[in-house]
């Protein structure tokens, strides 16, 4: 996951800068949903879920979040590819999916099929996936499940659900995606909240 982080602060410097870093004080006004999209859609480097038609691969609900987190879920190897990875290597793992949260804190996720091809194939496998969220009070606030998924003619398909359908993700303060872009983390993250 810290490869992850790293290269979503790189893409939240790099859009902070073409957004306009210096902004005048006070209130910021609030984005409207095309443009938080965008924010999105260029932090995670997929699609957002709103603007796909799959089948939604996890649901759930951010701690203390209003609208407009954004929710990241982040693809592992397979079992045999982290099998082969040597203690201390680079684990390559795929985001597949990000949303931004609704009013109450809840989100879903539909994973991106071009993202997610890169992972599956048309047979479908056991994904073990993280849903992230950044957070003022501990960095990244992370819940990890797991979901059958294949991608065949483009087409995300779901499997039998195999964990939890509904996640709760632990956080002390959940950022907006303003907030994200607008003031990104440094490299020394404190630890991860959540399982």
């Amino acid at each position: 996951m810290r490869g992850s982080w790293v290269r979503l602060v790189g893409v939240a410097v790099a859009t902070a800068a073409l957004l306009g870093a210096s902004a005048p004080d006070g209130p910021a006004a609030p984005l409207s949903a095309e443009t938080q999209n965008a924010m999105l859609a260029e932090l995670a480097g997929v699609r957002p879920s709103s603007e796909l038609t799959g089948p939604v691969i996890a649901t759930g609900t951010i701690e203390g979040a209003g609208a407009g987190v954004p929710v990241v879920a982040d693809a592992w190897p397979d079992q045999e590819t982290l099998g082969r990875v040597e203690i201390g290597g680079f684990v390559d793992v795929v985001t597949i999916a990000a949303a931004l949260t609704d009013a109450d804190g809840s989100f879903e996720l539909v994973a991106d099929p071009e993202a997610l091809a890169g992972r599956v194939g048309a047979t479908a496998e056991i994904v073990n996936i993280d849903v992230t969220a950044f957070d003022a009070g501990c960095g990244l606030a992370m819940m990890a499940t797991s979901v059958k998924l294949s991608v065949s003619s483009g087409e995300v398909e779901v499997g039998d659900e195999l964990d939890e359908p509904h996640l709760l993700v632990h956080a002390v303060r959940p950022l907006t995606i303003g907030e994200v872009v607008a003031a990104p983390g440094s490299a020394d993250l404190p630890p991860s909240c959540g399982e």
